[in-house]
Parts: structure tokens; sequence; C-alpha cells
């Protein structure tokens, strides 16, 4: 059987065809290329003719697909076009690749362009499912796109609700994909809570990404939650339970805390007991000291305090559980140093 072959021609192919023929080609379209049948092509070879004629859907794909713009001279025979030999020549020398200004090559391999991340408070955890919209720049090629970190352990990871292909390297889990388009991974994982001083705490690490979404449901209708990397925070109660909705702009890890709301009570004046330590140690030019204060709060919570401090000393960090953004004033001639505290101590 006689095997029927295709030479690809694309802008430039017809290079060879700087020969006098007559013929009548039929071209096929396919993935932005042309196609002829080799039969076909083999008759554009001799040489003894002074004329080349191609039907018109021919001459008009040439034009469109090697991007000429202005038309050779030709004449028309029978619906047919009829170049000379010379101005086939310049019509091939004029012709240039679709290539060389139809292909775009993306800025980026993929994009993660939003993520919502939906919590559950559990006893000591809390389950979270996060959803990431994907998308793919790049085809044919296998592209291994991380979510979260490595040390967080999964749950269950889908890829447009189908099992996904995951790798963990580099100290992230990743999902691999090889085809463009729009996607979306989901994450079922789980965080352990930490309490400290009455205080529920969980760090949880996010991709930057240009929106990122929280949404938590608290089991309980009188809890405090903060949220310090969050923007627009809504917290409402619903059937005895705590809705949170938040919107994060791009960071790497979201700081929850939350505690038991305390029921209102008599009013009792605070009491309060500190016991100071000094470290002190001796340099060259200086005496460098470092205080450390415990407070002992009996009666009522209060949401700061006020520390004198000697005209001569320079302050150079303040910190502690809980402790905001301290500064310095003057109170009736006295130095002092204003701690607010981010929550009830």
């Amino acid at each position: 059987m006689k095997k029927k072959y295709f030479i690809r021609i694309i802008g430039i192919i017809v290079m060879v065809m700087f020969i006098c023929v007559t013929v009548h080609a039929s071209v096929e379209e396919k993935d932005n290329q042309l196609t002829l049948p080799w039969d076909e092509f083999r008759e554009l070879l001799p040489l003894d003719k002074d004329e080349v004629v191609l039907s018109m859907e021919t001459f008009q794909k040439l034009l469109v697909y090697t991007g000429i713009k202005v038309k050779p001279e030709y004449t028309l025979n029978q619906g047919h076009v009829v170049l000379t030999k010379d101005e086939f020549k310049k019509f091939v020398a004029s012709m240039k690749p679709l290539e060389e200004s139809a292909v775009i090559i993306p800025p980026f391999d993929y994009l993660i362009t939003k993520a919502v991340y939906k919590g559950n408070m559990k006893e000591t955890y809390m389950s979270f499912t996060g959803r990431f919209n994907l998308q793919v720049l790049k085809n044919d090629k296998y592209l291994k796109i991380p979510l979260l970190p490595q040390h967080i352990a999964l749950e269950d990871i889908t890829v447009n609700n189908k099992p996904a292909l995951v790798v963990s390297e580099n100290n992230f889990h990743h999902i691999v994909l090889s085809e463009k388009g729009d996607y979306t991974a989901t994450v079922a994982f789980a965080i352990k809570t930490s309490v400290k001083k009455g205080m529920n705490r969980i760090q949880l690490p996010i991709q930057q990404t240009p929106i990122t979404l929280l949404n938590l449901e608290l089991h309980s209708n009188d809890i405090d939650i903060e949220i310090p990397e969050a923007h627009q925070l809504l917290s409402t109660v619903k059937d005895n339970k705590t809705m949170v909705t938040a919107n994060i702009p791009p960071n790497r890890s979201i700081n929850i805390q939350w505690k038991k709301r305390i029921a209102p009570s008599e009013k009792i004046p605070p009491k309060i007991y500190s016991e100071i330590f000094h470290l002190m140690s001796i340099d060259d030019d200086a005496l460098k000291i470092n205080t450390e204060v415990k407070y002992n709060i009996l009666h009522s919570e209060i949401e700061s305090v006020q520390l004198q401090m000697p005209d001569d000393v320079n302050i150079l960090k303040v910190s502690g559980d809980g402790v905001g953004e301290w500064q310095e004033m003057l109170k009736n001639d006295q130095r002092l140093i204003y701690v607010p505290f981010r929550f009830w101590m």
C-alpha cells in the first residue's frame, strides 16, 4: 500500500518553490500550521514552467498564515491565482513564519489567584479545609505547585474533585499538573491548638495570594477572638456558635487566638502585685540592664500598665506576652512608659 506523507509548511517552507510551476494545491489547516499531501507537494518541484498557479483559497491562507500584508502582483485564470516566476520568488522572500509574531510566552508558569481557608474548632485542634484557585499558563510541562508547608499533616488533597498527584520536597507539599487551564485544589488538614494563660493559639501557614479569605466556626457563643493580620474582621453568633470571617492581605501566616469571654460581674478595683528582676552587664561605654516585671493581678482585669523610668536611661525594647505598641510619655514631670496589652490581663 502506498504511504501518504504530509509535509508541514510554516511560512518560509515555500522557499523551495523558487521554481516555475502550474499546480492546483489543496492546503489543510491544523494547529495553526499548513500541510500538503506529498503527491501534490511533489508536483511543485518541476522547473520547466514559467508560472505558478494556486487556488484562491490556498493563496489567501498563505497570506494569512505567513503574515503577508502586501499582496504580490498576480492574475486570475478561471478562479485561480497565477504568478510569474519572478513574482512568486518575491512572494516567498517576503514571507516569515507565523511563530515570530503570534507566539506569546507567558510571564509565569502558574498563578495562585485566590485562597479560602475554613476552620472548625475541635477540643484540642482545629480542622481546616483550604481551597486554592490555580491557573496553569504553561502547556506540555510538568509543574510542581507548592500549597502548604511540609510539617502540616494532610488528611486529603484533590484537584477538580479528583485525587491529586502530590509530592513533598523542599519543605512544601506540592501538587503536580501538566496541562494548561484553570484548577481548584482542595486540601484537608488539622493544626493542634496551644493554650497559654487562658488564650488558645494557632499559627496557620498560608500562601501569599492576592485574595485570602478566612472563615472560622468556634463551638461557643461567648468567645473573644483576635486575628492581628485580619482586615474586615467580623464575628457573629449563630446557633450557640461563633462564626468568624476575615479578609487577609498577602502574608505567610495567620495568627489566630481566642479565649472564653468572662461573664460580667460587679466591678471590683484590681489589686496588682509585682516582682522586679534586674540583670546588669557592664560594657566599655555603657551599663546595660534587662529588667523583668512579673505582675499578679487580682479581682479585675487591666488593659495597660505604666512604668516610671529615670531620665538618664535609654529604653531599647519592651516585649512580653500580649504586649502591644508601647510608648514613652511625660506626665506630671515624670517620665513614664505606657505598655498596653493586646488582651485583658
